[in-house]
């Protein structure tokens, strides 16, 4: 990326990490409860140890003949170094398996998750391995655009997915555009090719093309991303009684008066039929 951006047009930190643990096999270690609610990715919400605020725990499904899990917990914090420090890892994109280092993740999620029924806890006493991850995203392409690397313009260079245009998980859209990206790419290769007179010149003026299509396209999702990166504010001052999954998409309690917010209950109902196909979303 920095041979067409420099440094200012960087990821930067969306004031969130994801404290994530692998469970090898949670079918073995969760309750039966549990285990009959997990799909290729289930999210569960329950009461913050304060009982002010509402807590986020998601389970990721990967792999086909062996599948496991990735067990991540979503934590809103300004320096996330402090949870590194805390848990006595090596680094933020350390993962370990230290016995005395998962101990201590499963005592942070003890104390965090406190006023989760006892089985939510339990599923982190069959981790493999944890780590730290902070989330970041790309700038938007109009922001990036203002920090090109000198003379990049000419090269027959291109970047594509979150290479160009990072989004955070929560996103749902990553891999998708990544696809999108390879496929446009290959299309314009191929057509590029056919024309007979190619040329580096030529190569260089069509991936200036591209990168500003791949990058345009992933605008109306980064700018939903932005809403929701300050949403420490309704998850921490929000009791479970009082959440709703709309009021975490637009960071605000549900109100039949914002257009936004009727527009995503609306959406929020009919991805609701997802459930049919293995997706689901549990509120404690």
């Amino acid at each position: 990326r920095r041979t067409r951006f420099t440094e200012d047009a960087d990821s930067y930190y969306t004031g969130k990490c994801l404290l994530r643990s692998t469970l090898d096999n949670p079918r073995k270690t969760c309750s039966a409860e549990l285990s009959s609610k997990l799909s290729g990715t289930t999210g569960f919400y329950g009461p913050s140890s304060d009982g002010l605020g509402t807590e986020e725990v998601m389970l990721q499904r990967f792999g086909v003949h062996s599948p496991k899990y990735t067990l991540s917990l979503t934590i809103s914090i300004q320096d996330p170094q402090r949870l590194v420090d805390q848990l006595k890892f090596e680094g933020i994109h350390g993962s370990t398996n230290d016995p005395e280092a998962l101990q201590r993740v499963k005592d942070y999620v003890d104390k965090r998750l406190a006023a989760f029924p006892s089985g939510y806890r339990e599923m982190f006493d069959g981790i493999s391995s944890a780590h730290v991850t902070r989330v970041k995203m790309h700038p938007s392409y109009e922001e990036a655009m203002k920090s090109t690397t000198p003379g990049s313009d000419e090269l027959p260079f291109l970047s594509i997915g979150d290479a160009l245009h990072a989004l955070p998980p929560w996103s749902g859209m990553s891999g998708n555009y990544s696809l999108q990206d390879a496929n446009d790419l290959a299309t314009a290769l191929i057509e590029e090719h056919q024309k007979g007179d190619w040329s580096s010149e030529s190569i260089a003026i069509k991936f200036r093309e591209l990168e500003k299509d791949f990058s345009l396209r992933t605008e109306d999702r980064r700018k939903e991303v932005a809403w929701t990166m300050d949403d420490k504010d309704y998850m921490s001052s929000t009791p479970i009684k009082d959440f709703a999954m709309v009021g975490r998409i637009t960071n605000k309690p549900w109100s039949w008066k914002d257009p936004l917010q009727v527009i995503a209950g609306f959406m929020r109902f009919v991805t609701f039929l997802n459930r049919f196909d293995n997706y689901g979303v549990g509120v404690l």
